[in-house]
């Protein structure tokens, strides 16, 4: 019987192979290069190959295939589906950028995926990330028009290098890993399908305009037991530096003392922000922080701002007034970058003082025909 029971084994698993290797065998004419201690391959293009859907094979001349190089399939059109083999151990740089890729299998046994490997594939509808991977670096989901939800499994703990997600317009749904420590610069920037975003507990780094752009998000949270971030009316604060790292559409920042700076493109296209308080003892506003909110119609600067930045207010067309206090005594150079409603400038001050402030070239060429409101009269637009 035991014998019986072997046999039948042995023929099921040989019926397995033989299905598995008939019904998806590995794809031929990939061009491959031996690596410098030949003792592996790697897959350096798509060569000859015509396969709509590539097998890449765990062996090449009886060596293990470990490496998929940098730009191997990059602007290949012609292709749908890519299979990776449990052999392989990284995915170079821009590997599949401008190609036509929509789906992919990644193995386990994948943990590291270079920038860029993914970048502006606009097919690429969904990905699994194997619980081996333990980072996302920078520009690797880049322009990934059709990708609609992302998962990050708890083997992730850093999104390194910025824009990693990138204008993924139709990205709806983030899933963090509750291991993950950093997020960087413009990781999910322009991402116009996202509403809302949990920050888990465990993240202790946050780099400028994680979120900037994002023109559909309401809702910004992060999670209790949080020790470097907290989040207060739908805004995220880096609670010792008292810094407001990310607001939305839905944003009320905090009149409380928990914020003194606002930080780059902090607030850069809630395109349906319409009316925002800054509190007193907000002393410090850094560039593009109100950039494209569109349907910004008016703002007051609180007395203690020492400077405005450049493009803080950039591409705010909709913006008409604004109210600025003595206390400023430089703006720079496109501040104002195309806001041409802006006709009312309110200063509180003399027009002595308001002479006396540092202006860089171009602060005022792309607003309208402004009046400028001192304490003892006016100063009209030259």
């Amino acid at each position: 019987m035991k014998i019986r029971k072997l046999l039948i084994s042995l023929l099921l698993a040989s019926a397995t192979l033989a299905c598995s290797t008939a019904c998806n065998p590995a794809s031929e004419g990939l061009l491959y290069s031996l690596s410098s201690d030949k003792t592996y391959y790697i897959l350096e293009d798509l060569g000859f190959c015509t396969d709509k859907d590539i097998v890449i094979p765990s062996t090449f001349n009886k060596l293990p295939v470990k490496k998929i190089d940098d730009w191997a399939f990059r602007n290949h059109d012609g292709f749908h589906s890519v299979t990776i083999p449990d052999s392989v151990t990284r995915i170079g740089a821009y590997v599949f950028s401008d190609s036509s890729l929509a789906s992919i299998k990644i193995p386990n046994s994948v943990t590291y995926i270079d920038a860029g490997a993914f970048y502006n594939c606009d097919k690429l509808t969904s990905i699994q990330i194997p619980n081996s991977v333990i980072g996302i670096n920078g520009w690797t989901f880049y322009d990934c028009d059709s990708l609609t939800s992302i998962e990050l499994p708890d083997s992730v703990t850093f999104i390194s290098g910025a824009n990693a997600f990138y204008d993924c317009d139709n990205l709806t749904s983030v899933k963090f890993s509750n291991t993950i420590t950093s997020i960087e610069d413009g990781t999910f920037a322009n991402c116009d399908g996202l509403t809302s975003i949990v920050i888990p507990a465990s993240v202790t780094y946050m780099g400028r305009n994680p979120f900037g752009g994002c023109s559909a998000l309401k809702s910004i949270v992060v999670e209790k037991g949080n020790t470097t971030y907290h989040s207060a009316e739908n805004c995220i604060i880096e609670t010792t530096s008292k810094t407001l790292i990310a607001g939305c559409n839905n944003s009320t920042i905090p009149a409380d003392g928990s914020v003194t700076t606002i930080e780059e493109a902090a607030f850069s296209g809630c395109q349906d922000l319409t009316s925002l308080v800054i509190p007193e003892g907000v002393t410090s506003i850094r560039s593009y922080a109100f950039s494209s909110c569109t349907s910004l119609t008016s703002m007051v600067i609180p007395n203690g701002v020492i400077s405005l930045e450049a493009f803080t207010f950039g591409e705010c067309s909709g913006l008409t007034s604004i109210v600025i206090p003595e206390s400023v005594r430089f703006i720079a150079g496109r501040t104002f970058y195309l806001c041409p409603n802006l006709t009312s400038i309110t200063f509180q001050g003399t027009k002595a003082q308001w002479e006396k402030i540092w202006k860089e070239s171009f602060w005022d060429s792309d607003i309208g025909i402004y009046t400028v409101h001192c304490t003892d009269g006016d100063i009209q637009k030259e």
